[in-house]
């Protein structure tokens, strides 16, 4: 993030995780738990995006914070 708002790749990122939420989390896009985030990464990302280089760096990054 940057001082005038997200970065772009933030900006993609977040919004795969909230069509993940939208369409997989029962609860609602905003009720994540690790299962929630194991499943993300093993099953949906792999299968459903494509990420380029710069995004797949960014990704650990995005997540521990």
């Amino acid at each position: 993030m940057t001082r005038t708002g997200p970065t772009p790749i933030l900006a993609q990122l977040a919004e795969l995780f909230l069509d993940y939420g939208e369409g997989y989390i029962v609860s609602g896009p905003l009720a994540w738990s690790p299962t929630e985030v194991m499943l993300l990464l093993t099953d949906w990302l792999p299968r459903k995006t494509i990420l380029d280089a710069t995004q797949r760096t960014a990704l650990a990054d995005i997540l521990r914070q």
